[in-house]
């Protein structure tokens, strides 16, 4: 359909219905304790996945900045892992369809990849714009995952945690994707998880259980929550495994958890200010510019 989409016309008139949510994910952003990793690994693992089409992102991937792996033997080249878009059909429990999206996120032309997008999602009827993520916070492990949620459909907004009114950060792909979306009429629905700053490099099952219920509930799919919650509890214990003898851990903890307890009885003191969030989140995301490149 053009130079940057190939879909599968087979599959999608065997397998498609009108006003599709796509759940997409961008990995290379802000994504503390791998929440969205975690959750659009989750629908394609469990969610029997078709493979819909395939996306030329070599128009948009800078291989000078994150240059792909390639694996040596001896004494010659085996493979090279190139950057790669890949569209599915999924069916939740019901046997409802719905796509996933998963690529690198580009590096560059970003309001020429924002239109070929409109051009996608109008031809495939897609009804809803879904996207997760997790972003570091000063809170403790053993208490409930709190979620900001964003759309731009009134309907799909609820109360958000009182930690900000407003600030600046850092745009993401699919943020920006979603804030030129209103216009031509398709909703946006985004989540993100607040995870403990000590955790924010290494996976938090509590904070995509979380959000897949939240986003279960949101779009009205039979999404595999269950598994999530199992893998949840396996990764908390082992996080007290790992904590259980270490006297810093627990003083920190403590602190922690009297914090959050103050900040639930709505304690305004507490909450960080708007400089603080963004400077966070810049931090987070240098520090991940720093780690070397993952193909």
């Amino acid at each position: 359909m053009s130079e940057w989409f190939t879909i599968d016309e087979q599959v999608w008139q065997e397998e498609a219905v009108p006003l599709m949510p796509i759940f997409m994910f961008f990995d290379g952003y802000l994504d503390a304790g791998r929440v969205g990793a975690t959750v659009i690994e989750t629908l394609l693992e469990h969610c029997r996945p078709k493979l819909l089409g395939t996306f030329d992102w070599d128009l948009v991937h800078d291989y000078r900045a994150r240059r792909p792996g390639m694996l040596f033997d001896t004494d010659h080249w085996v493979s090279v892992e190139q950057p790669v878009a890949r569209l599915h059909i999924a069916n939740d429990a019901d046997d409802e369809p719905f796509l996933v999206l998963r690529a690198p996120e580009p590096d560059q032309r970003w309001k020429l990849l924002v239109k070929e997008f409109e051009k996608l999602f109008c031809k495939l009827d897609v009804g809803m714009i879904v996207s997760a993520h997790g972003f570091p916070m000063t809170l403790p492990h053993t208490r409930p995952t709190p979620l900001t949620v964003y759309s731009n459909s009134q309907d799909l907004r609820v109360p958000n945690p009182r930690w900000v009114d407003r600030l600046t950060i850092p745009a993401s792909f699919i943020s920006y994707l979603d804030f030129h979306l209103g216009p031509i009429g398709i909703r946006t629905l985004g989540v993100g998880a607040h995870v403990p700053h000590y955790l924010a490099g290494s996976s938090f099952g509590q904070a995509a259980a979380t959000v897949m219920h939240h986003l279960a509930d949101a779009t009205k799919l039979r999404l595999p929550t269950d598994e999530l919650d199992l893998e949840a509890q396996a990764n908390l214990m082992a996080i007290e495994a790992d904590t259980a003898n270490d006297e810093t851990a627990a003083e920190l903890l403590a602190q922690l958890e009297e914090q959050y307890d103050r900040y639930s009885e709505a304690t305004s003191e507490l909450l960080p200010t708007a400089d603080e969030l963004g400077a966070a989140v810049e931090k987070f995301l240098a520090q991940q510019n720093d780690d070397p490149p993952q193909g």
